[in-house]
């Protein structure tokens, strides 16, 4: 059981790291993230599985997606404003963001079908 909740969470190590790089997250939030999102999939890997582990897992990733949301937008915000004449730049920024994001909807389309199954 353990090494397939590793296995999972090795596959997100890349994300957590953009994480924190990106500015999205501090440190301190993506060491809470990690502990949250382990502590749901030991919950997945039980024997008895109810829907309310599935809907609470998915109810977190979507308020932490949408938090992220929110932090881009703003980043993105202050950036344009700070770098007005560097449209590479915030075109840089945006490729991040949307890593990111790609990242999380992977991560909560992989718990659906988790769910689902």
């Amino acid at each position: 059981m353990a090494d397939r909740v590793q296995f999972i969470m090795d596959r997100m190590a890349v994300t957590f790291r953009e994480m924190e790089q990106f500015g999205v997250f501090s440190e301190e939030e993506v060491k809470s993230v990690v502990k949250k999102r382990t502590d749901f999939e030991y919950r997945l890997r039980r024997r008895q599985q109810t829907p309310a582990d599935y809907y609470g897992y998915l109810r977190y990733e979507l308020n932490l997606e949408e938090l992220r949301g929110v932090r881009c937008r703003r980043q993105s915000q202050s950036a344009s404003e700070e770098r007005a004449e560097e449209p590479d730049f915030s075109k840089e920024l945006i490729n991040k963001h949307r890593k990111l994001q790609s990242a999380f909807m992977k991560h909560i389309s992989y718990v659906f079908e988790r769910a689902l199954r």
